[in-house]
């Protein structure tokens, strides 16, 4: 620790820049999760479930009912992981991998922060995929139904199997969704701490 009065100018200093480097880490954590939501968003657009929405508390938004199911999946899977006890011990050593002095953080922190945006969309496409591809082959047989017998009503006929079909891929695709946001919680640790750049580095 320096040596520093806390009342100081230096002391303030160094109280801004711990702050700042608090609210970094943390965003940087919510930047990864936020994957998981908008994977959620992707699967109900798809599945005509954009409509269907819950209250959220913790973004004080509306959210589509299939993203506040999975995200409550992510959350139970990550607290059997004991991800919260992970986040506490990453906590701790961030202050020996970016220990507490006057020297700012160099402008590469905030860039890193940027690039985890485009982690975001792309993880939560990954995550969304299998279900959405699914949804894709319903809407094209669907469309060759129509194709064939013009008779049929497609809307009235489209948006149940849609949906059926939605909650079936959905179904299947749980049974594979520990490992990828297992590696996405390993990637959120390494990120609150990446993120910080010295300016002597």
């Amino acid at each position: 620790m320096p040596t520093v009065a806390p009342g100081s100018l230096a002391g303030l200093w160094i109280m801004v820049q711990q702050m700042l480097i608090g609210i970094g880490m943390g965003f940087a954590a919510r930047v990864v999760f936020a994957a998981v939501d908008l994977a959620g968003e992707f699967i109900g657009a798809q599945m005509g479930l954009g409509f269907a929405t819950a209250y959220d508390p913790l973004s004080s938004s509306q959210t589509p009912v299939i993203g506040e199911f999975i995200g409550l999946v992510s959350f139970l899977l990550f607290l059997s992981l004991n991800g919260h006890l992970m986040y506490v011990a990453t906590l701790a050593q961030s202050f020996y991998a970016i220990p507490v002095s006057p020297v700012p953080l160099a402008a590469g922190s905030w860039l890193n922060i940027v690039e985890l945006g485009s982690k975001m969309f792309s993880v939560g496409v990954l995550l969304s995929l299998p279900v959405v591809v699914a949804l894709m082959i319903t809407n094209i047989a669907l469309a060759v139904l129509t194709r064939a017998a013009p008779q049929l009503n497609i809307f009235a006929l489209g948006f149940p199997l849609t949906m059926i079909g939605g909650f079936i891929a959905l179904a299947i695709s749980m049974n594979y969704l520990a490992t990828p946001l297992q590696s996405l919680y390993e990637y959120a640790l390494s990120a609150i701490l990446g993120f910080a750049v010295p300016a002597t580095q």
